[in-house]
């Protein structure tokens, strides 16, 4: 597992602006123009870090673009969201997060038909206790109950993680 630091790098740096503004230089000129600089950056920093920033950037950067009539994806990608183990493979079930992915992309499938869709991920901790492909295998079962058709269906099971999710879509794709 991937160790957090302990501290923020942000943290690291309203420390160093901090000290700025409380440093002192024989130079009057020079103090004035660090303090300044340092004001400056803290109130930067501190606006940026508000809500009111976020409102204003999103609606800056936000562009809504449509693909075109013809255009259907190749893939639909379904990241695993768990499933819980039962006292057999019978009675494992998904959890409501791959519900809500696999409903998801059982909607989009009815969109654009000539995708393929792939299941990603497997289910850590579950090595000896149900075959790799069991959460696949679940919301396959799921899909098809929603109409999704069997032969537009891929099982990716080599996945664990996020971070894995992509790196196996590419050996499909």
């Amino acid at each position: 597992m991937a160790q957090r630091s302990l501290v923020d790098p942000t943290w690291l740096l309203v420390i160093a602006l901090t000290m700025v503004v409380f440093a002192k230089f024989k130079n009057n000129r020079i103090d004035r123009a660090v303090k300044l600089v340092g004001r400056v950056s803290i109130a930067v920093l501190v606006f940026l870090s508000t809500g009111i920033a976020t409102l204003i950037f999103d609606k800056v950067l936000a562009t809504e673009t449509s693909p075109k009539d013809d255009w259907s994806p190749e893939f639909i990608f379904v990241l695993g969201g768990g499933y819980e183990l039962g006292a057999n493979p019978a009675q494992d079930f998904l959890g409501t997060e791959s519900i809500r992915r696999v409903n998801s992309a059982a909607a989009l499938w009815q969109q654009y038909p000539s995708s393929i869709v792939v299941f990603s991920g497997g289910q850590p901790g579950t090595a000896g206790l149900r075959d790799a492909t069991r959460h696949g295998e679940l919301s396959s079962k799921q899909a098809i109950s929603l109409g999704l058709a069997e032969s537009r269906i891929i099982i990716e099971s080599k996945s664990l993680n996020t971070k894995e999710h992509p790196i196996e879509a590419l050996k499909i794709s």
